[in-house]
């Protein structure tokens, strides 16, 4: 994985940011709430909007992370 963060924007009152909060925390994720007030990200957010910062999170190349995984299956195989 390729580690990058991730921040997720959405207005203060947005269903799917206060439920992706909730759940961040109720699975103990890293997580940071982030508003323009705050500083937790360099780009800032927007007045009326919400973040969650995942520090941890980041993106998979797929077709290397598919071969790869097909390469351990075929070696549990033999």
């Amino acid at each position: 994985m390729h580690r990058n963060g991730i921040i997720n924007l959405a207005p203060v009152h947005s269903e799917f940011i206060l439920n992706f909060i909730e759940s961040a925390q109720a699975w103990k994720l890293d997580v940071q709430v982030c508003c323009r007030l705050t500083r937790c990200v360099s780009a800032g957010v927007p007045d009326g909007y919400i973040g969650a910062y995942e520090p941890q999170s980041g993106y998979l190349k797929c077709k290397q992370a598919v071969c790869a995984r097909r390469a351990d299956g075929l070696r549990a195989a033999v």
